[in-house]
């Protein structure tokens, strides 16, 4: 800006118009860069709201989409244990079945699943023994329908639970139907699990019908070769199958409904009215351009070898969550006091603030485990890193804790996922109070955790803290109204002595682990150099087990045994040996001796 020029008298009066502009212009001044100031704040403050519902809506919609292709994968694995157990029994008997299935507790544990069922392949000639055989086991009036010859059946052998509909199920024949015998056909060739298209599925509490669908795997004889497509035919016997409800199956999802967000599935590729599995608001909002949402995505995935379009919409209370006065307040504000400029200084400096800390907000979010809300594995490494850094420039030392619960896995299969979640929030908590004050404690996923316990003046600060670890995590954990009992293995290295790199660090610190659990679990272990022998000799003997097993030269040998008193032979020993390295592969293979 120029300099002002030295104020000299005004021999006319009239001459104080001509300078009255200058404050006016100061004012003018001011006032417009408080109105620019002003709307960009606004500008920001809107686009900061659209971003966190653009991202509030993103992280939904990934959350739907893992739930929905989890759930799945899920009761895919219900019809995989039908598989296991004729593959384990031979013949599975209609007992054993009702055995199986009833354990599964389908109600409670696979909302969307109304039954499972067998059905066995018999060829033509087979069905008039077939249906004796099945009237001998109780079903008096069993009948394969609809009726008529053919070439091969798969009719509804078992079907559980013992449902009226599923009773009156008992014999029909699902080859008779294009729909499935192509879904079953699928199966059958690929080894793999199959679903029908869309269908219609009856409900016993409702006079309406349902859209849903029917899983299918095949089930093959345990002593044929099934490497081909004609093997897989030759040694085909039936299918385990079952039928799914699509209302069942998303309300074990979504609970009664998302009024935030509407999700629409449909059958394939593309959103059509005519391949609609499920709407969550009843309102085909995909097809509907009339009215548009604010924010939609549309994605595909693949169920069962079938792909499925999945249309998310945000709906209003959603948009609103958002929603606020703030954008216009601070437009209102900064015209206010735009001549104010210490003022305007000090909301410009505040807002900025307070996106930066909004921004760093959704930055610990973004990496914070949902369930815990610990730093999550990608926290952990980031800090893991300047920890080092830290302990590089003032010479201290680290210590790492690599913790992994024991018996996880067994009341997680045998109570069910939300009691491994309560389970894994448990342990967090009891690693929080046993850690410092100033130690990470992370969840790296699924039942493994880490703690980083900064400035470690000795390795007996961490032996206190692995002692409380180990100690809190005896008590029991109360699911479901029953003790369970899990215990923690740790696994310690220290940097620099164990390793200057994270990487290191961390690998040492899981290897430990691994020797407290080979050791009887319910302890804690330091890294030793003899720590990575071990694991590296049991690396080596598992990849030659592996090698023996891929080129069938393992050798089969039998040994006598002998009574001591009389020396009479009473019999023999079989013994599977595994070759010296560098055996010829198949000198051991004894097949069919």
């Amino acid at each position: 800006m120029s300099a002002v020029p030295p104020r000299t008298p005004d021999p006319d009066p009239g001459s104080l118009t001509a300078t009255s502009w200058r404050p006016m212009l100061l004012a003018l001044m001011v006032g417009t860069v408080g109105m620019l100031v002003s709307l960009w704040l606004w500008h920001a403050d809107r686009t900061e709201q659209q971003r966190r519902t653009r991202e509030r809506f993103e992280g939904r919609v990934a959350e739907l989409r893992n739930a929905i292709v989890a759930r799945m994968s899920a009761y895919e694995q219900v019809l995989r244990g039908g598989v296991s157990l004729f593959a384990t029994l031979g013949t599975v008997s209609r007992t054993q079945w009702r055995d199986y299935v009833r354990h599964l507790e389908l109600e409670r544990n696979y909302p969307g699943i109304h039954g499972v069922g067998w059905a066995a392949h018999v060829a033509g000639p087979d069905l008039a023994a077939f249906e004796r055989t099945q009237r001998g086991q109780g079903l008096t009036s069993f009948a394969v329908r609809p009726p008529g010859p053919r070439d091969q059946y798969a009719p509804v052998t078992y079907l559980e639970p013992n449902t009226e509909r599923n009773l009156r199920a008992h014999g029909f024949d699902m080859l008779s139907e294009p729909f499935r015998g192509e879904a079953m056909a699928k199966a059958r060739d690929s080894g793999r699990a199959a679903i029908t298209a869309r269908l219609k599925l009856a409900s016993e509490a409702e006079a309406s019908q349902a859209y849903g669908f029917l899983m299918y795997l095949p089930v093959y004889r345990t002593d044929a070769p099934i490497a081909t497509i004609d093997e897989r035919r030759h040694a085909f016997l039936g299918f385990v199958n079952s039928p799914f409800r699509m209302v069942d199956l998303m309300r074990g999802i979504t609970g009664d409904g998302d009024d935030r967000i509407d999700l629409e599935i449909f059958d394939g590729d593309g959103v059509r009215a005519d391949t609609l599995m499920h709407d969550s608001d009843h309102v085909l909002r995909a097809l509907e351009a009339q009215e548009p949402f604010t924010l939609s995505r549309t994605l595909t995935i693949s169920v069962a070898g079938r792909p499925w379009t999945l249309h998310f919409a945000s709906m209003p209370p959603f948009d609103d969550q958002d929603a606020s006065r703030e954008p216009a307040i601070v437009l209102a504000s900064g015209l206010g006091v735009s001549l104010l400029l210490a003022g305007l200084v000090g909301l410009i400096s505040s807002r900025v603030e307070l996106l930066r800390r909004a921004r760093q907000r959704d930055e610990r979010l973004r990496h914070t485990d949902p369930l815990t809300g610990l730093p999550d594995r990608t926290r952990f490494h980031l800090q893991l890193d300047s920890a080092i850094a830290r302990s590089v420039r003032d010479g201290r030392r680290i210590a790492l804790m690599f913790i992994d619960l024991d018996n996880f896995k067994l009341i997680n299969d045998s109570e069910g996922h939300g009691a491994g979640d309560l389970i894994i929030q448990a342990a967090a908590q009891r690693l929080l109070a046993s850690a410092r004050a100033n130690d990470m404690v992370c969840r790296l996923g699924g039942d493994e955790f880490t703690i980083i316990l900064d400035s470690v003046h000795a390795p007996d600060e961490a032996r206190v803290v692995a002692d409380r670890i180990v100690h809190s995590m005896t008590a029991a954990i109360e699911i479901n109204g029953r003790p369970a009992m899990v215990s923690a293995s740790v696994g310690i290295a220290l940097w620099p002595d164990d390793g200057r790199d994270a990487d290191v660090l961390l690998s040492h610190a899981d290897a430990a682990m691994h020797q407290a659990k080979q050791r009887g679990k319910r302890q804690y272990q330091f890294y030793t150099a003899a720590t990575t022998s071990t694991a590296a000799r049991q690396l080596r003997v598992e990849s030659r087990l592996r090698e023996a097993l891929a080129s069938n030269s393992f050798q089969l040998a039998f040994q006598p045994v002998v009574r001591l008193d009389g020396g009479e032979l009473s019999g023999f020993e079989a013994l599977l040996r595994l070759p010296p390295a560098g055996a010829e592969p198949g000198a051991g293979d004894t097949r069919g001796e």
